[in-house]
């Protein structure tokens, strides 16, 4: 098969985990977050928005692994497949 294939089958295994990823994050972590960022508001003192933790997530997850996977799917999933 071509390497395009294993590329784009690299993207999508990679976006698929990416996908996971988010829903458990934003299940387990994403309380908290707020939840830290509301004591330290109610305190003075700063703490990052969980709004810019979870849209950094989001760019690593939805993003940045599909483009690895992509470039990566090429050399790791050949052999996978015995070719």
């Amino acid at each position: 098969m071509p390497h395009i294939f294993y590329s784009l089958l690299g993207a999508a295994i990679m976006l698929a985990l990416g996908l996971i990823d988010m829903i458990i994050l934003s299940r387990l972590l994403y309380p908290a977050l707020r939840e830290r960022h509301g004591r330290a508001l109610a305190h003075g003192a700063k703490a990052p928005s969980p709004r810019l933790i979870m849209r950094l997530l989001w760019l690593f997850n939805l993003l940045a692994l599909p483009i690895l996977g992509f470039i990566a799917g090429a050399a790791v999933l050949p052999p996978l497949f015995g070719q």
